[in-house]
């Protein structure tokens, strides 16, 4: 895997160089301007360049000092009520995720990948949300579905942010909630994914690039939502993932690729 991904840096005409290069920044822009989906906008498009289980590898480590960096200033004024047990399903899940992503076809990966995001995309358009105050039981298994698709397609945001915008807490806790939730999942997952061969050496290295692309995304989109962004930051990210979903669709590599 490492050499599929030094590879990239090497290709004779740039163009998947420039198309990983892109996508990071793209996939920054999103997660700093909407606060989520870096994930729904990177992996399925990289996922044409390196494979589904290098792109999900890609992602976590070009993402790692963004978290690390949101999650330390929001651990206090938690819901640890919530966060404790959505942590523990997404650990119980994970493995199986992880299995599926390295032992199933690229081809039908990359399908899941794009069909989960459009799914993803139309339930948060649709304004769904989980209301109410779940129980121990809903909780771990919305932690559950997320470690499964974390470990799947690199992607396990979306049932979380359904899950808590829904719920009795107010927005500065949500956020709190879900900076929290998602750095303690970063410092979880990354051994995992080590052990399983799915994080390398040599994929770190090659993601350096990426990680600069990566962060002045997420530089210029903050930015941009600070300067008054805010009342449409929400169609934008969703419109944006769901193009690169279908962008990444197999059935149309024949005239995109």
């Amino acid at each position: 895997m490492s050499d599929i991904l030094i590879s990239w840096l090497r290709v004779a005409d740039g163009h998947d160089a420039a198309l990983l290069l892109a996508i990071a920044v793209l996939a920054g822009l999103v997660r700093g301007f909407a606060g989520f989906g870096a994930g729904m906008v990177f992996v399925p498009v990289a996922a044409t360049v390196v494979g589904p289980a290098a792109a999900v590898g890609l992602i976590w480590t070009i993402d790692v000092p963004i978290t690390l960096h949101y999650a330390a200033g929001s651990t206090r004024g938690c819901n640890w009520r919530d966060i404790g047990p959505l942590l523990l399903g997404c650990l119980l899940g994970l493995p199986v995720g992880m299995m599926l992503l390295t032992g199933l076809d690229p081809t039908a990966l990359r399908w899941a990948t794009s069909v989960f995001i459009l799914l993803s995309v139309a339930a948060m358009a649709s304004g769904w949300r989980y209301h109410g105050r779940p129980g121990m039981g809903m909780t771990g298994s919305v932690g559950l579905l997320s470690g499964l698709t974390t470990g799947l397609i690199g992607i396990g945001g979306p049932f979380i942010a359904m899950f808590w915008l829904g719920g009795p807490d107010d927005a500065g806790t949500v956020k709190r909630n879900l900076n929290a939730y998602f750095g303690l999942t970063t410092v979880t997952i990354g051994p995992a994914f080590f052990v399983k061969g799915i994080i390398t050496g040599g994929l770190i290295l090659s993601a350096l690039p990426l990680i600069v692309a990566y962060t002045a995304g997420v530089l210029a989109g903050t930015s941009g939502f600070q300067r008054g962004g805010q009342g449409i930051y929400r169609p934008i990210a969703l419109f944006v993932a769901a193009a690169a979903a279908i962008s990444s669709l197999p059935a149309l590599d024949p005239w995109l690729r």
